[in-house]
């Protein structure tokens, strides 16, 4: 999905109309009635009468059409362009009167931080001033070991490199949401075992050796482990300073997030504004939510699209 660039109802810069175009989301856009504009925007969400529309046009959908519009990420286009939650789109199609005099746009609820709801999170300090000046390969490391260390396992988890015995790379970054509630039998005390647990897990390392990504750094947004579920926003926002420094050590390239949703849901949201600007992004399917021929078909072509990048900044 390409990036949005700045704009209330979503301003699109020329190159991500031209691969929104290939992906056929402007042709969807056009079938429910909505027209890009100048600039490129595209017809006002505040226009009564096209929300109607594309209510009653989601409502006459049958599941398998919708579902197909969303994982081809043509909703999810949509929801960029008029600056709306793409889950909200769902929730469109059985509440079609939602799109009437009262509808308003989505927004992220804002929990109150209290002491009891927010997670601890270690004190960083200021980064070290021999990793700004060196930035070798084995500084970084020791950076990251170091503030890794404040962590307490089980119950939070580090970031880590593999697959193991891989040389550590830090031309890009692969993120996931938050540590897996997996844990292997009789795993001692204060061993890191994030992303190194299950078959899916040793999948994801398969793929990531076959195209070129091997020894790159896995880690968290939150890695506080919890309940099953999505992480909160206030968890997200807590531990933010701490995925921040852990890029700040890598300073990558690029960063894949693992899972669309959690990329729409989490990262978009709350983490992408507070990330440098050049930082390349982009979304791979979670490998236990797809078929792995899809999620390898998804991966082959984000890693393509990073290596593209790299070369760039040689």
């Amino acid at each position: 999905m390409p990036r949005t660039a700045p704009g209330r109802f979503g301003v699109f810069s020329d190159e991500e109309l031209v691969e929104a175009e290939k992906r056929s989301h402007v042709r969807f856009l056009r079938r429910l009635g909505i027209g890009p504009a100048a600039n490129g925007r595209f017809d006002d969400i505040n226009n009564k009468e096209l929300r109607r529309r594309v209510a009653r046009s989601f409502a006459e959908m049958s599941d398998r059409e919708f579902d197909e519009a969303w994982q081809l990420g043509h909703i999810g286009f949509l929801g960029h362009a008029w600056g709306a939650q793409s889950d909200y789109f769902r929730r469109l199609r059985t509440q079609p009167y939602k799109a009437g005099t009262g509808w308003q746009r989505p927004g992220p609820v804002e929990e109150p931080v209290t002491a009891a709801s927010a997670p601890a999170v270690p004190d960083l300090g200021p980064i070290s001033d021999q990793l700004r000046k060196t930035g070798s390969s084995e500084e970084k490391v020791r950076a990251l070991e170091a503030i890794n260390s404040l962590l307490s396992p089980p119950a939070q988890l580090p970031g880590v490199f593999l697959p193991p015995r891989h040389e550590p790379r830090f031309e890009f970054v692969i993120l996931g949401e938050m540590p897996s509630m997996n844990e292997p039998p009789g795993v001692p005390p204060n061993v890191n075992f994030n992303f190194n647990v299950t078959a899916g897990d040793r999948f994801l390392q398969q793929m990531m050796v076959k195209y070129g990504l091997a020894g790159s750094y896995i880690t968290d947004i939150v890695k506080q482990r919890a309940a099953p579920g999505r992480p909160s926003p206030i968890a997200i926002k807590t531990w933010l300073p701490f995925l921040r420094r852990e890029l700040e050590i890598i300073e990558p390239r690029g960063l894949i997030v693992l899972g669309r949703t959690s990329y729409l849901i989490n990262f978009r949201p709350f983490v992408e504004s507070s990330l440098p600007a050049e930082l390349a992004v982009d979304w791979v399917f979670h490998y236990s939510q797809v078929p792995r021929a899809r999620f390898e078909a998804r991966f082959a072509e984000v890693c393509t699209r990073m290596r593209d990048v790299r070369s760039s900044h040689r």
